[in-house]
């Protein structure tokens, strides 16, 4: 059997060769980029493929227009700002992607984490000392921290498979996602015993600055996957926005500084992404920018300044033939 699989450990799914009548399932190809099995010959000699390659770019852009922004460079996925205006951010240094950081002049760039394994999402404590981030350093993905420097790196969490850590306003824990069920959990950010949260599944959920909500595009009363506000750390709702995302992928969402509102990626146009921005008072939500073309990633707004960090890009496919296999 032939099948599209990835160890849970890998960024990027390959071919795998699934033997029926006993061996090892092992990959048949080793890409740089993700493939995905379309078809094959009767005789398995010819394989059709499908390559999936992410080029992204960071831009910085002023509050005051949004669309517009300068290109910092080439990214990945992820990016987050430290209280003192540095911008820490994931970017492939080779195949995978590490933690980097820089000051967004260009003065300075220095490379936080060195490892072939995956580094990504990253998140910094309100003091600037702390980075929490995903790792597959020990072939599964956990949640690691180090200092802001990039020393001391260690892992926090050892569970089955571990997403979107998000460090508490008082910097006392890290709020994460299990990649297996979704479920919400919360460890002290020293590491520990983790605690879980909710059986509901919300991935990607950002804390409010008083630390008493959060938001998710979690699931509404109906069912539908729509932005909700909930206590933390009771996870119950107290509002439920008439906004549905536009596809599966953890959309990225912001609080304001003031706590009043809520900023969020949707896709208005197919693959083409814009921030919006939905007062919790339930007046309807404003559209903050124009792009006509490639979908966002990620974002983040400066606590200094307000400048606007966007990653934003666009998958390309190729068709490629394989052949060889015995």
């Amino acid at each position: 059997l032939l099948a599209t699989a990835r160890q849970k450990a890998d960024p990027k799914a390959q071919v795998w060769l699934l033997p029926l009548l006993g061996g090892d399932a092992r990959p048949i190809t080793n890409s740089a980029s993700e493939l995905s099995l379309k078809g094959v010959s009767g005789d398995f000699r010819r394989i059709l493929a499908q390559e999936a390659t992410l080029n992204t770019k960071i831009y910085i852009a002023e509050r005051r227009d949004l669309s517009g922004g300068q290109e910092l460079g080439e990214g990945d996925l992820h990016v987050a700002w430290t209280p003192d205006g540095q911008l820490v951010f994931s970017a492939a240094d080779a195949s995978t992607p590490d933690i980097w950081i820089a000051s967004i002049d260009g003065g300075s760039r220095k490379q936080l984490t060195i490892d072939a394994s995956l580094q990504r999402s990253p998140s910094v404590s309100p003091d600037g000392k702390t980075i929490v981030f995903v790792s597959t350093k020990n072939r599964s993905q956990n949640i690691w921290r180090m200092n802001a420097d990039g020393g001391e790196q260690r892992q926090i969490t050892s569970g089955d498979g571990e997403a979107w850590p998000v460090i508490t306003p008082d910097g006392a824990s890290v709020v994460f996602n299990s990649t297996s069920t979704g479920f919400l959990w919360k460890i002290p950010i020293e590491g520990g015993d983790p605690v879980k949260l909710s059986d509901e599944t919300l991935s990607r959920i950002a804390l409010a600055p008083d630390g008493t909500r959060f938001a998710a595009f979690g699931r509404s009363g109906d069912g539908k996957r729509r932005l909700v506000i909930k206590t933390y750390p009771e996870c119950t709702t107290v509002r439920d926005f008439d906004v549905v995302a536009a596809n599966p992928t953890p959309r990225k969402i912001e609080w304001t500084r003031d706590g009043r509102s809520l900023i969020y990626e949707n896709e208005d146009l197919p693959l083409v992404g814009n921030l919006w921005e939905q007062p919790v008072d339930g007046r309807p939500p404003v559209k903050l920018t124009n792009f006509t073309g490639d979908r966002i990633f990620d974002f983040s707004f400066s606590p200094i300044d307000g400048k606007l960090a966007i990653v934003r890009g666009s998958w390309s496919f190729d068709a490629v033939l394989l052949t060889g296999l015995e």
